[in-house]
């Protein structure tokens, strides 16, 4: 009942039988065998029976017990329930419960929302340094000093307007990392910048939205980058003014916004001609981010921020390994465009999920 040729789980090595090929404490590789006990995990089709054996070293008497990768040691649900309900709220953007409903509906199996929520905030815990660790440094396409798109998104919650601070290549729109609060702020900032160190990048080139949250900050983290306000925010705010100049009667207030409206001309002129990549814009993230905020808009509540941020790692992702239905990178992932070799798995089976058991 397994998928791959070995099992390494806490420092033992199992082959495709469960049975240890070398005792992890002496080397040696003969054990005696004895029968286990019997465990009852949950798979799609129901609870099963599973026998498991025992094994005792014959040199220094360490004991193990029989592994399966279908299954992780001391877990209820096996990793085919896993796998639906983390495809069922993440690929199809649906809440825990409904996830819950649905795959009580369609199997014999029934986790709560409370449990799917668990998997969510553990995996999404695995998420991002499994990204850092396994991924980053097998995409030579990643440029140590290219351009990243810093934005903030905003949902609503409750009654209020949490955000989530987002980073994105330039090239393949691969999202480096993110950041989710009640508000944004500079910490949030710092918290996704903070992510780019680890992953030892230099960005020659950042583009923000305009917001006072970002000059200061990339000036002391990154003194020798460059940084571009959006052309698409800089054109939406003049037309903003341009609703406002058309609202107001007072003379004094129409002078006031106009000379506005006109320095801003300038500046977003300015930036065309004399900028390199002074056309760039954020409204890829904004566009690319629509049913993440749909998603986090109808889950109600998390436990924690950290929870929350979990959550957020772990839809960031599966988003650097879906596959984009049009466009330049048509019928790849961002992860592909810059050069990762996926092998054809998809994004469960980087976090330990295969898709397919014996």
């Amino acid at each position: 009942m397994c998928s791959t040729e070995y099992i390494i789980e806490d420092g033992w090595v199992f082959n495709r039988d469960g049975k240890p090929l070398e005792c992890k404490v002496c080397k040696c590789w003969e054990f005696y065998e004895y029968r286990g006990y019997e465990r009852h995990p949950i798979t799609l089709e129901g609870k099963k029976k599973l026998p498991v054996k025992g094994y005792q070293c014959k040199n220094c008497r360490k004991t193990v017990v029989q592994r399966f990768d279908f299954i992780g040691k001391s877990k209820q649900y096996a990793k085919d329930v896993q796998r639906v309900t983390l495809s069922g709220s993440i690929d199809d953007m649906n809440s825990t419960r409904h996830v819950s409903y649905r795959t009580c509906r369609d199997y014999d199996c029934h986790p709560s929302a409370a449990t799917v929520r668990y998997w969510t905030n553990q995996f999404g815990d695995m998420a991002e340094v499994i990204f850092r660790t396994e991924v980053v440094p097998y995409m030579p396409g990643l440029c140590k000093k290219g351009t990243i798109h810093l934005d903030e998104i905003y949902t609503k919650r409750r009654g209020k307007t949490p955000s989530f601070t987002v980073a994105m290549t330039h090239i393949g729109y691969l999202c480096l990392g993110g950041h989710f609060s009640d508000t944004a702020t500079a910490d949030d900032v710092a918290a996704v910048l903070d992510k780019l160190d680890w992953m030892l990048l230099d960005p020659a080139r950042f583009i923000t939205d305009g917001s006072d949250i970002y000059p200061a900050l990339l000036r002391e983290r990154y003194p020798h980058a460059e940084h571009i306000s959006c052309f698409f925010h800089k054109l939406r705010t003049i037309s903003r003014w341009e609703k406002k100049l058309e609202k107001t009667k007072n003379r004094f207030e129409r002078m006031k916004i106009l000379r506005g409206i006109i320095t801003r001309c300038k500046d977003l002129l300015h930036q065309i001609w004399d900028t390199p990549n002074g056309r760039a814009t954020n409204n890829r993230i904004e566009r690319f981010f629509k049913p993440i905020r749909r998603l986090f808009h109808q889950i109600v509540s998390f436990f924690s921020v950290d929870c929350a941020n979990n959550f957020l790692d772990l839809v960031l992702f599966h988003w650097n390994f879906h596959k984009f239905e049009r466009g330049q990178y048509k019928g790849k992932s961002p992860v592909e465009v810059l050069g990762f070799d996926t092998k054809g798995q998809d994004w469960l089976y980087f976090l330990g999920i295969p898709e397919d058991f014996d």
